[in-house]
């Protein structure tokens, strides 16, 4: 954890078992001293690490098959850019372990019509009350959860 004095709060998790890293941060603490309850601030997911077998190859999946904007860098990783959060994918070796990672977007029988057009044996989306979603898994072995999110008055 780094803590620097009211201003900001960064905590650094890693889970050995997945390989995973997740990032919670928080702002403006503005002097109080319960940091994992500030007053009037819930706590926030900044982004999740995940590592993979080939950068190149979960780029293009992440990207051009889900169709979520990725950010190239320099080769050490590539940044998908989620509402809020982000996924940073970098090498390594991938563990996926017994993680889902559930992703929301605005329309989940679009996306399966997408990911129909770019050839994935996909079952077509469920709709649970809380949320239509589907499930897949990246070419690493990650479970995703891509869903809808009920709208209220659903």
């Amino acid at each position: 954890m780094i803590y620097n004095g009211d201003a900001v709060e960064f905590n650094l998790l890693f889970h050995a078992a997945s390989n995973v890293y997740y990032g919670i941060f928080f702002q403006n603490l503005q002097g109080k001293k319960n940091f994992m309850n500030p007053p009037d601030t819930a706590p926030a997911l900044y982004f999740v690490w995940l590592e993979v077998s080939d950068l190149s190859r979960s780029s293009v999946f992440y990207g051009q098959t889900l169709g979520l904007p990725v950010q190239e860098t320099e080769g050490a990783f590539v940044v998908v850019t989620l509402h809020g959060a982000s996924l940073y994918l970098a090498p390594g070796h991938p563990t996926p372990g017994n993680m889902y990672l559930a992703i929301a977007v605005a329309d989940i029988d679009l996306l399966y019509q997408h990911l129909l057009e770019q050839g994935l044996d996909v079952s077509s989306p469920q709709d649970e009350g809380w949320a239509r979603y589907l499930e897949l898994t990246d070419p690493d072995g990650y479970r995703l959860l891509l869903l809808t999110p009920a709208q209220e008055g659903d």
